[in-house]
């Protein structure tokens, strides 16, 4: 998996689950602005909502921490 796609899921994961505004465009811009977008750290803000995530995301997110986490 490659940077580039990593970038792509997590701001697709950011914009399905995140409800709040702010917090999505806080989340956004780091996604967007980092030269490696921090993997740990996104998903450590979305552990803390306690969001369920679909079956197929999961699978997502369990690749890209695989790769990058």
């Amino acid at each position: 998996m490659k940077e580039s796609e990593v970038r792509k899921y997590i701001i697709y994961i950011i914009n399905k689950y995140v409800d709040d505004p702010i917090k999505k465009g806080e989340l956004l811009l780091c996604a967007n602005t980092a030269d490696a977008p921090p993997v740990r750290g996104i998903f450590s803000d979305l552990n803390s909502m306690d969001i369920e995530f679909e079956t197929s995301d999961a699978g997502i997110i369990k690749d890209i921490f695989y790769y990058f986490g």
